[in-house]
């Protein structure tokens, strides 16, 4: 069957090639006809045969492109032959070199000085150009770092082709010792002809090498849990500018909790205005609390010095310096407290020469006895008298003014149980401030450090010595007010009869004199009152004080305001001189009338943040300089 349809398709094949059909005839060749066309004879006249374009209707067009673009070509030509051979009018930012130069380091607040050049390669001018300088924040103005300065800005006019343009500019930088700070220059100007503004730009990377202040912080490293710790805060200005408006700014550690501190903060418990810092001065900030913590852990105290925001003034702006002071809290032998003559405040305030009785409480707090154990205090030799030192079941060593509490004189301290206590006692003087040498004195502080030394059997009998507590004591200064009544001399001239007659004025010169010691007093003040048989008569001296009086209760008040340390020892003493007039009555003949009531001087010790007070009794008639004036007569 396949063999059959092979057969029939070869010759089907065959059929179809072939010059013959199936007839036997020989097939015909295909020829194409020809067709005869009649054509119009105006036609052929104006078209004779081999003179026919086909191209006529596209010729125009062609002839246009190929003018235009050999037109293109040469102005390319032309326009390149003439910016490479030529090129006056093309201005490029490539060609403009800004130079700046300067210091590659600064100590903040310190003035840096920057000279700017600016160089204009162009073939043509630049117009209206401007220098404009970007500063860093916290940057100042020379010679007025209050004014904070942004930006720097000078029109340069035109800068001539191949001209060059110097400048200096001057700017304090402030910052962070280490720091980077980032000054950008920027020229910008404008081509002749044009609206449109180009600019090119400088960058210059300055390095922080100091801060303009010191802040140092000192205090315990190791404290016991719920121990008083005291910080003390230094700020020393490294600047040759005033530092104006300067803050202080503490970031307490988690745990601690803030008691008081001198002087008080300015805002909130943690920001201090310590006002202007002048070159080399140093300035102190006191802080005290409680700090909380489980056995190992640390505690950090960030502070930062700057100068006052002019958008928020509790805010630091710039930070010049910052620092951290780690706490490390361990668990103690034991826990002590110590009492100033009863009193447990974390600054305790005393008159020099005055006896202290000083409590040490003690308390085992470990779940383990202790051995051996000897409790101490160190004395401050400059300021205790060795000989007022008394001590009960102990012993004063005076080579080393320390007190000594051991197993030699308390049998209980050979070992201690757990949850064991006692109380240890003492007492002391503070020298008296001599009067002629008061400046030893100044801010005088007395720290008492009590010590504690012991083996525990669970660490191999290894004796350990730790301080459990810190107290302070500040001398509190002595400022005094004396009061005298005069007729003859002084001030004014007095008038009236002497000594005083029934129903006769006689004026009289009263004088308040205040001397002070160790410490500056703050918002100081003398009130007296005035009987109702004397008249004040507004004179008084020096005319730059401040006195009022109250005809009301007749009070007489002198606000003093801060009364220097050593005003009356070293330095003047502060002192006003004002006048009354008396008219006794019939029924004080014979008697000697009081013309001013008790004077009374209030004040706070601005150290040992106290209250101070100085009384002098009522002035009468009767003068200390002339014995026989004061009886009143007829």
């Amino acid at each position: 069957m396949q063999e059959d349809e092979h057969g029939r398709i070869e010759n089907l094949k065959k059929t179809l090639y072939s010059r013959v059909d199936r007839t036997g005839q020989r097939r015909k060749k295909f020829e194409f006809q020809r067709d005869d066309i009649t054509v119009d004879e105006a036609w052929r006249e104006e078209n004779p045969p081999g003179n026919i374009d086909m191209t006529r209707k596209n010729a125009p067009f062609v002839k246009k492109l190929f003018l235009f673009s050999m037109l293109f070509f040469f102005l390319c030509l032309f326009l390149g032959f003439f910016i490479f051979f030529r090129g006056s009018n093309i201005v490029s930012s490539s060609n403009i070199e800004i130079a700046v130069a300067g210091a590659p380091s600064v100590a903040g607040g310190e003035e840096l000085v920057l000279e700017i050049a600016v160089t204009n390669s162009n073939n043509t001018a630049l117009e209206f150009a401007d220098l404009k300088v970007t500063f860093p924040d916290g940057s100042r103005e020379p010679g007025n770092i209050s004014e904070e300065l942004k930006r720097y800005h000078e029109s340069l006019g035109e800068i001539r082709s191949g001209g060059t343009v110097r400048r200096k500019v001057r700017v304090v930088l402030f910052g962070e010792e280490d720091s980077k700070k980032e000054i950008s220059t920027v020229l910008e100007y404008r081509l002749k002809g044009s609206n449109a503004i180009f600019e090119k730009e400088k960058k210059l990377e300055i390095a922080i090498s100091s801060a303009p202040v010191t802040l140092a912080v000192s205090g315990l490293k190791e404290v016991n849990s719920n121990q008083t710790v005291e910080l003390t805060v230094d700020v020393t200005s490294n600047s040759s500018e005033l530092l104006k408006g300067m803050l202080i700014k503490a970031d307490y550690a988690f745990g601690f909790k803030y008691e008081t501190a001198f002087p008080k903060p300015a805002y909130d418990n943690n920001v201090w205005n310590i006002g202007d810092l002048a070159p080399g001065t140093k300035k102190t900030i006191r802080i005290q609390g409680k700090i909380e913590g489980q056995d190992g852990e640390e505690r950090n105290f960030h502070f930062e010095a700057g100068i006052k925001g002019k958008k928020n003034e509790k805010e630091l702006e710039p930070v010049f310096l910052s620092t951290v002071h780690t706490i490390v809290i361990k668990k103690p032998f034991v826990s002590a407290q110590v009492l100033l003559n009863g009193s447990a405040d974390p600054i305790y305030a005393a008159v020099s020469g005055r006896e202290i009785k000083v409590d040490v409480l003690w308390e085992n707090n470990l779940t383990t006895a202790v051995q051996n154990a000897e409790i101490s205090v160190k004395l401050p030799a400059t300021f205790i008298d060795q000989s007022s030192v008394k001590v009960q079941e102990g012993h004063y060593r005076s080579a080393d003014n320390t007190i000594v509490w051991d197993q030699t004189t308390i049998r209980n301290l050979e070992r201690i149980d757990p949850g064991s206590s006692g109380r240890l006692s003492f007492y002391f003087k503070t020298k008296t401030i001599p009067k002629d040498s008061v400046e030893p004195y100044r801010n005088a502080e007395v720290p008492l450090e009590v010590m504690f030394s012991g083996k525990r059997p669970e660490d191999a009998n290894v004796p350990e010595k730790i301080k459990i507590t810190e107290r302070k004591i500040r001398l509190i200064t002595e400022a005094t007010l004396s009061a005298q009544i005069l007729y003859n001399g002084g001030s004014f001239q007095n008038r009236g009869p002497l000594p005083p007659k029934a129903n006769e004025e006689t004026t009289y010169t009263v004088v308040w004199s205040i001397s002070n010691s160790i410490n500056t007093v703050r918002g100081a003040k003398v009130a007296a009152t005035l009987p109702s048989y004397v008249k004040w008569l507004a004179t008084y001296s020096p005319q730059n004080e401040q006195v009022a009086y109250n005809p009301v209760n007749g009070s007489v008040v002198w606000t003093v305001g801060d009364i220097q340390a050593g005003a009356g020892y070293s330095g003047r003493r502060r002192e006003i001189a004002f006048q009354v007039v008396l008219t006794p009555s019939v029924s004080q003949i014979g008697t000697t009338p009081t013309v001013v009531a008790e004077s009374v001087l209030s004040g706070i010790d601005s150290f040992a943040n106290v209250q101070v007070q100085s009384q002098r009794g009522s002035l009468s008639t009767k003068l200390s300089n002339e014995p026989s004036s004061g009886t009143v007569t007829q």
